[in-house]
């Protein structure tokens, strides 16, 4: 596993800067854009692909009376996030080879793909990362695009014809054979680029991609490396792509989460599913990567993905704090009157953008943003003062040494959780007395008590069953006996007397929150001023993570490494059974059981789209052969014509258009049949989720009956 450590003090007016030698290289590289009818200048293509992260897109006006009234785009409330203000910085001069495409996040509408945020895709996009995989085909069929724009002034495919291709070459999570149909139609793409490349006066010397992302954006700008290499042709030595040289020169990514399909939530699934499968790696045709980590989040939902050997960088806060993604005054945290970007998530994006210059992306440098038709680039890059003390100030005291991954993010989460149980021992009065509390919205006062008063639950409830330890010698022998003979949906067990043992792990969990040395102050300025309480802000189907199923605060983050094998269902099974064996031989039957639960609601959903699945595939097969069909037909045609009369070929081309704009008709139908089933499958997982959430509910209910209870007989 990579050794991870914290990032570099920032500099007091949050500019980072190249040295001679960086300066001397981009002052070569960028020459070209002042100076575009050079000889050696021409030629060079260069596109950036922005995946976003989930529920994160510059543009959306997501719909909330209570902390949106006014209906503003999250770019105009400044809550976008670092992916939107890279892209916003990326040179675009399409004429002089300079592109750029932003793909809003998973969950949140994008429109050229069809993503219109029905229930389905709001839900199952945010959840489970559907219509990923579009995402990432979309930037990949945007640089043949960018490639044919820069030859020719056109699109090599028009908008909606280029959503229907997406459409068809993309996973819908359970299909399967998207590989196939992608490098099939990706490489009849290839081919009619070749020609035009090969035939047009204009000639195009190198293509440079540059790849950013964020959480699930982050998965799907790995994604596409991988999937860029697969159509990569190598010519001595070098890659080419359409008989052009073509190289990924930077991949910058922000707190990596692979939660794709079922994720991280249960003990049972891990979320690499589908276009999630087998892409995570940092792909050696990668010339150069930036990682930056949240060292803070704990959420099941959100599982770390870390570029094993490549640029692991290590930033104080939750997830949203580090890719961006938090309005100022957010749970009384980055208030606006702080400074016009006052988030903690502007310390990474300015290490971001310093090492994507020294990469050679074309971006505004912060002296470029100063011109007056760039005011709004400069606000999203600049900071304030209070931000980089406070920063500096963690950096240097908070005392933990560099480290693998887990170990690195497990040592900064126990400090983290030493205030949080610090703050919460002196009561809800303390809370409300807070800076941060106060000046929250109420949205956020009402979340940041819900997850107190959860944390307070499980704290009483660990301290009772610690004393219980004491006398219940060997209780995990005794265990097996006193199970009452049922076990919920959710698997909760129930023993005689009420009381549950403590385990080694709440009890390791409860030390950590109750005893020891208060963290540095350093780190309690910037927890109160800057930290957001990721938890407490995020719901499943409006309910906070199952706190009995997930630990809530009682856990680390987990973190996924690329030498892990997470690839299919025994693996799953085995890891499972690994998790409960410290649980003895009542809790494996329990997981047993739910497996079995899962692996069959998934089974069913899959065979009741089974044979609309087949139908579609060999639509598709039938649409594919067309759709190559006629493009090789009217490229022949148009090479024919060449000795024949002008009106044949033109006639030809109106045909062929008609063809195909039958073909997307027919794709169209197809498509939504397939959605139309797929429906049912993530419908079988919200019935999942909801039995957990019913479940924990029922669970809580009977706790503080007992408690109530037991209160009653004290007072006896």
């Amino acid at each position: 596993m990579s050794i991870i450590y914290t990032g570099r003090k920032a500099p007091l007016d949050g500019r980072r800067r190249l040295t001679a030698k960086e300066s001397s290289q981009r002052a070569k590289a960028m020459a070209c854009v002042r100076s575009p009818h050079k000889t050696e200048c021409q030629g060079q293509v260069y596109i950036g692909l922005f995946y976003d992260g989930s529920g994160n897109n510059a543009a959306w006006r997501q719909v909330d009376p209570v902390v949106n009234p006014k209906n503003l785009t999250q770019r105009q409330r400044n809550k976008h996030s670092n992916v939107a203000k890279l892209w916003d910085a990326h040179l675009e001069q399409e004429r002089n080879g300079y592109f750029s495409v932003y793909m809003p996040g998973v969950g949140t509408p994008f429109a050229a793909i069809g993503d219109t945020i029905s229930t389905l895709t709001d839900n199952a996009g945010g959840g489970f990362g559907f219509m990923g995989a579009d995402r990432i085909n979309w930037g990949i069929t945007s640089l043949f695009n960018a490639v044919h724009s820069y030859l020719t002034g056109s699109n090599l495919i028009e908008s909606d014809a280029q959503r229907v291709l997406v459409n068809l070459m993309s996973s819908q999570m359970l299909l399967g054979k998207e590989g196939v149909r992608r490098w099939t139609m990706l490489t009849a793409l290839e081919e009619r680029l070749a020609k035009v490349v090969k035939t047009h006066q204009r000639k195009v010397k190198q293509i440079n991609v540059s790849i950013f992302g964020f959480s699930r954006g982050a998965a799907e700008a790995r994604a596409s490396a991988h999937w860029l290499h697969q159509i990569f042709e190598r010519e001595n030595g070098a890659f080419e792509l359409a008989g052009v040289p073509i190289r990924i020169g930077f991949l910058g990514i922000f707190d990596t989460v692979a939660a794709v399909g079922v994720g991280d939530v249960t003990p049972v699934t891990f979320g690499h599913m589908a276009w999630g499968d087998g892409t995570q790696s940092i792909h050696p045709v990668v010339e150069e990567c930036a990682h930056f980590i949240a060292l803070h989040e704990q959420r099941a939902s959100f599982p770390l993905e870390s570029a094993t050997g490549r640029g692991n960088v290590g930033y104080p806060g939750m997830h949203s704090d580090v890719g961006g993604g938090y309005y100022p005054g957010e749970q009384g945290r980055s208030m606006p009157a702080w400074g016009p970007s006052p988030h903690l998530s502007q310390i990474p994006l300015i290490d971001m953008h310093f090492a994507a210059l020294k990469a050679g992306v074309p971006l505004l440098t912060i002296n470029e943003m100063n011109e007056k038709q760039r005011v709004a680039v400069r606000k999203s890059f600049s900071t304030d003062p209070r931000l980089i003390a406070s920063y500096n100030n963690w950096l240097t005291h908070n005392g933990i040494k560099g480290a693998d991954v887990k170990t690195f993010t497990e040592a900064h989460t126990k400090q983290y959780l030493r205030w949080r149980g610090m703050l919460h021992a002196q009561g809800k009065t303390q809370l409300k007395s807070k800076r941060f509390f106060k000046e929250s919205d109420k949205p956020g006062q009402k979340d940041l008590l819900e997850a107190d008063t959860d944390l307070g639950i499980y704290l009483r409830s660990w301290r009772e069953r610690k004393k219980a330890n004491a006398t219940v010698a060997g209780w995990l022998n005794e265990r097996a006996k006193t199970v009452l003979n049922r076990v919920s949906p959710a698997g909760m067990l129930f023993v005689e007397d009420g009381k549950d043992p403590l385990s080694d792990w709440e009890e390791r969990f409860l030390k950590i929150m109750t005893e020891g040395a208060q963290p540095p102050a350093g780190c309690v300025t910037l927890f109160e001023d800057y930290v957001h309480d990721s938890r407490a802000g995020f719901r499943i189907l409006g309910k906070h993570e199952p706190v009995w199923l997930t630990g809530g605060y009682g856990r680390f983050r987990n973190v996924f490494v690329q030498s892990d094998d997470y690839s299919n269902m025994s693996n799953i099974a085995n890891e499972s059974l690994k998790a409960v064996k410290a649980a003895g031989d009542a809790a494996v039957t329990y997981f047993q059981k739910l497996y079995g639960y899962t692996v069959s609601t998934y089974r069913a959903a899959r065979r009741k789209v089974a044979a609309t699945a087949k139908a579609v595939a060999e639509a598709e097969k039938r649409l594919e052969r067309q759709a190559v069909a006629t493009y090789r037909e009217t490229s022949r045609m148009i090479v024919d014509g060449a000795t024949r009369a002008g009106h044949e070929v033109h006639d030809a081309g109106v045909e062929a258009e008609k063809k195909l704009d039958r073909a997307v008709k027919t794709a169209k139908n197809a498509m939504q049949q397939a959605s139309q089933e797929a429906r049912l499958y993530y419908q079988a997982e919200k019935k999942v989720i909801l039995k957990y959430a019913k479940a924990e509910a029922e669970w809580k209910a009977q706790l503080e009956k007992r408690w109530r209870e037991e209160e009653r007989e004290k007072a006896k």
